[in-house]
């Protein structure tokens, strides 16, 4: 009597291990949020400019520990260095300014 294997009753079953596998370390391979500058009257945050969204998030929170609003002022391109490093990456510049009152 022939003895089957695992492999052999899912043949499917390695391949997508190993899809699996890639899929998980392209994800956790993005380019973090870095803050750059933090002061208290704003923030500096180099991230992947694919995800621009998320350096507004870090600005929130960091302006937030002055009990202030973070409002994007611009963009700046990174060094040479950074670039090389990081091809996508860019800086944002946000100032944090005094939440208006509610009314």
């Amino acid at each position: 009597m022939k003895r089957i294997s695992r492999l052999d009753a899912f043949p499917w079953r390695m391949p997508m291990v190993l899809l699996s596998v890639l899929i998980i370390a392209g994800c956790s391979s993005e380019e973090k949020n870095v803050i750059i500058d933090p002061q208290p009257e704003g923030v500096t945050i180099q991230h992947d400019s694919r995800y621009g969204s998320m350096a507004g998030v870090d600005a929130d929170e960091h302006c937030a520990k002055y009990g202030k609003t973070a409002v994007f002022d611009r963009t700046i391109k990174p060094d040479e260095e950074t670039l090389l490093r990081y091809p996508n990456a860019t800086q944002t510049v946000f100032d944090c300014v005094n939440a208006r009152p509610a009314q």
